[in-house]
């Protein structure tokens, strides 16, 4: 009984407003089997809000698309958000100009949802990936992940 109770307040977290809990943290591996979408994207716009609570945050991100590799987008720019759940990417690390490779699911309000409970995306530079990896709090530290290049190549050889 304990176990139905924990499970319905998990469910109903998100429109509570209240964080998720994560009970394991998916790889990049396992996001990008998982979400629909996985694009190259550069970010084009930051919204950003200022509240007594928080102080800064970003709310959504915009981004060009410049590729698709998984998936279909019907037009080019797309609207970002993200939810409350674990992320090792999350939106206020996203800067202008920058590009991302990203795993996405579409939310109900038709914008874009990083993953949750995961590792949520890669950085672009120089030809090199970068996953962000958490140093202390919401720090987090970009790790070599692979080439650019290997990356197309393992992606174009799945089935």
């Amino acid at each position: 009984m304990k176990y139905v109770i924990a499970c319905a307040f998990l469910a109903l977290t998100p429109a509570l407003g209240v964080p998720c809990s994560c009970s394991g943290i998916a790889t990049i591996e396992d996001s990008i089997k998982a979400e629909p979408l996985l694009v190259e994207a550069q970010v084009v716009a930051l919204e950003e809000y200022d509240t007594k609570q928080y102080g800064h945050q970003v709310h959504s991100v915009t981004v060009q698309v410049r590729k698709v590799f998984k998936g279909s987008i019907t037009t080019q720019t797309i609207v970002i958000e993200h939810w409350m759940c674990y992320a090792s990417l999350y939106l206020e690390l996203m800067k202008l100009k920058h590009t991302y490779v990203l795993p996405l699911s579409v939310a109900e309000n038709g914008k874009y949802q990083l993953a949750g409970c995961a590792h949520s995306g890669l950085e672009l530079v120089d030809g090199k990936l970068f996953t962000f990896e958490q140093t202390e709090g919401t720090g987090r530290r970009l790790q070599f992940y692979k080439t650019y290049a290997d990356f197309v190549r393992q992606f174009q050889a799945a089935p």
